[in-house]
């Protein structure tokens, strides 16, 4: 891969660690390179398309939210799932179980 695409994927997840709501427009603007550079960019370090991609950070954010011990229903919210039966099939999709029981093994303290 070449380095400038290398240098710009941990852009891309930096970014998207602290917002994962950006769009790809958005993403671009704030990163100054334009959409394309951005999917590929993603496509050539992770193999899946910048929609999976993002998908998969914003359930990984949702991992962290519910360790802490926010409701599956506000972790939903947060996040932009239309409603939290969206959001708990997504989550079981991914990770192979609901975002309950993830909640269960970590409960708040």
């Amino acid at each position: 891969m070449p380095r400038i695409h290398s240098n710009l994927f941990i852009d891309i997840e930096l970014t998207l660690q602290d917002d994962v709501s950006l769009t790809l427009v958005d993403l671009g603007r704030t990163l100054g390179v334009d959409r394309h550079t951005i999917e590929r960019a993603v496509h050539l370090a992770a193999g899946v398309t910048f929609r999976k991609f993002k998908r998969l950070k914003q359930l990984e954010r949702a991992q962290v939210l519910l360790k802490e011990g926010l409701l599956v229903k506000e972790v939903a919210d947060k996040l932009g799932y239309r409603s939290s039966d969206a959001f708990s099939r997504a989550f079981n999709a991914v990770f192979g179980c609901p975002p309950r029981s993830l909640k269960r093994n970590y409960p708040q303290m």
